[in-house]
C-alpha cells in the first residue's frame, strides 16, 4: 500500500508539533489514488510516512526492509497561487491550458470533483505514543529533536493511515494533554 501524504493542520515546523500552546493538533491524511490532485498550503508541515505504520512502530533503527516496488510512487508537484508573483504570466478569462509531464495530463479545473475530510474528532482515549519523524536540518525542524511525540487511538489512527480512498482529519494530542 502506497502511504498517504500526511498534512499538520495549522504547522509550519517540528517545532509546531512541540509547542506548550498546542494540546491538540489535526492531521489530515490523504491516500495516495492515481489521478488524485492534492492541493494544500505548501509551507505546511507534511509527510508521507513510509512504511504506513512508521509513526507506531515502538523501535525503529535505520531504513526498514522492504520491496521498492510497493513504495513506489509518482508525483508530479506544481505550485497554484489566489495571486500570481510577479513575472507569472496568467491567462485570460476563457483560456484554457493542458499540462503535460511525461504522459501524464491534468485535467481542466472545472472538472475536477472535491472529496470531503472524513472527521474523526477528538477521543479522550488518546493512549499510544506517535512517534513522528522530521526532516531537514535543526532550522528546518524548528526543533531540537528528530522526532515529536503525540499521542492518539492507535485504531483510530491507523485506520486513518490505512485508509485506501477517503482523506480522514484525526486529532493527535501532546503529552500534557492526554494525563
Amino acid at each position: 500500500m502506497k502511504g498517504p501524504t500526511c498534512i499538520f493542520e495549522d504547522c509550519t515546523s517540528g517545532g509546531d508539533l512541540a509547542a506548550d500552546d498546542k494540546p491538540e493538533v489535526a492531521l489530515v491524511t490523504v491516500p495516495a489514488v492515481e489521478g488524485r490532485l492534492l492541493r494544500f498550503t505548501g509551507n505546511l508541515l507534511h509527510a508521507v510516512p513510509r512504511p504506513t505504520d512508521i509513526w507506531l512502530l515502538p523501535f525503529v533503527q535505520g531504513t526498514p526492509d522492504f520491496t521498492p516496488s510497493l513504495f513506489e510512487r509518482s508525483v508530479v508537484l506544481f505550485n497554484t497561487w489566489q495571486e500570481p508573483p510577479l513575472g507569472v504570466l496568467q491567462l485570460l478569462e476563457g483560456q484554457q491550458q493542458e499540462c503535460r509531464v511525461d504522459e501524464i495530463s491534468v485535467s481542466p479545473r472545472n472538472e475536477w470533483t472535491e472529496v470531503d475530510i472524513e472527521e474523526e474528532g477528538v477521543s479522550g482515549d488518546a493512549q499510544k505514543r506517535a512517534k513522528i519523524w522530521l526532516l531537514g536540518d535543526l532550522p528546518r525542524r524548528n526543533h531540537p529533536m528528530r522526532t515529536v511525540h503525540l499521542y492518539s487511538n492507535e485504531e483510530r489512527l491507523r485506520e486513518a493511515l490505512d485508509q485506501p480512498t477517503q482523506p480522514v482529519r484525526t486529532i493527535l494530542q501532546a503529552a500534557a494533554s492526554t494525563s
